[in-house]
């Protein structure tokens, strides 16, 4: 199995992606991964399978940036990770 990001996603609206308001306290490179993994996870039952290079390429930032990124987002709590 393949290392995961989880995101709780709203059983009532599966395929629509809402930003939250505090979104706006993140630097600009956590805000696009969070906005990516919304719709990402969303499509998935609120995993992301994908690997670290496969979303900074999507996102246009190098694995280092998306590293910190994820970080901060975990630091925050806004996303779980789950070593597989």
């Amino acid at each position: 199995m393949n290392d995961e990001i989880i995101m709780p996603v709203p059983a009532d609206r599966p395929h629509a992606t809402a930003v939250p308001n505090w979104a706006d306290e993140l630097d600009p490179y956590a805000h696009c991964l969070l906005i990516h993994y919304l719709r990402v996870c969303g499509e998935n039952q609120g995993l992301c399978t994908e690997t670290i290079e496969e979303t900074a390429a999507h996102c246009g930032m190098t694995p280092g940036r998306a590293r910190r990124a994820i970080g901060e987002l975990l630091h925050r709590k806004y996303i779980k990770y789950h070593r597989a």
